[in-house]
């Protein structure tokens, strides 16, 4: 498993300077909110693979990875190192993540909405309240009310999803920024944790349609029910 010295931070500086939104505030912002982020939801399972490298206070980590997802409760995440090794396997249920007990206090992932983030799907917290929609059509700013604290804001621009940040006292926490290619295809993605100076860069093969998933990918070897 990925120790808390080396991989820790998958998919998770100082903290950074928040960017207020620009643009005008939406008088509906529940409705406007809800209306951007479905059109972010795929429809159908969807698998993504791509590479990853991880810089951790200047440490280097790099190897493969597979994401199989159905938006927006279900994400399944596997990790693997430069020998093609396990290193991760864990799966997304609403806000509740599955791991193994063995990886639990050792294994720290980012929210569920900066995992959702890194692929294009705009998914907040479960009971966060939009408190305001800025900007126009493709370049919009949805941002959520604080729970424990923290806020969240996603940033849209013309091929979707552009970034994704929590933010608390202040200050930006964690962080995805995204870059699309030709046809609205994801490109890459990179994630933050800015007070731990780790940062992750994903770099997509592909992300296609999938059939039907198997209950059991959900409940990851050794998680039980």
């Amino acid at each position: 498993m990925i120790r808390s010295t080396a991989l820790i931070a998958l998919l998770a500086g100082c903290a950074g300077r928040e960017v207020q939104p620009v643009g005008s505030p939406s008088p509906y912002a529940r409705a406007a909110a809800e209306r951007l982020a479905s059109r972010s939801w795929p429809v159908g399972p969807r698998q993504a693979t791509f590479a990853w490298t991880l810089n951790e206070a200047g440490e280097r980590f790099s190897g493969r990875g597979v994401v199989r997802f159905q938006a927006p409760d279900r994400l399944r995440l596997d990790l693997f190192g430069p020998r093609g090794e396990t290193l991760l396997a864990a799966a997304l249920v609403g806000d509740s993540i599955r791991m193994p007990p063995s990886a639990q206090g050792q294994v720290a992932l980012p929210s569920p909405a900066l995992l959702w983030g890194v692929l294009g799907v705009i998914r907040p917290p479960s009971g966060a309240t939009p408190l305001a929609v800025s900007g126009a059509g493709a370049d919009s700013t949805i941002r959520y009310s604080a729970i424990r604290g923290n806020t969240w804001e996603f940033r849209t621009g013309g091929a979707g999803l552009a970034r994704v940040q929590r933010s608390a006292r202040g200050g930006v926490a964690e962080s995805v920024d995204l870059t699309w290619a030709a046809g609205d295809r994801l490109r890459s993605a990179r994630y933050r944790e800015w007070s731990a100076q780790r940062t992750l860069d994903l770099s997509f093969d592909s992300i296609t349609n999938a059939e039907p998933f198997a209950p059991s990918i959900w409940l990851p070897q050794g998680t039980g029910r």
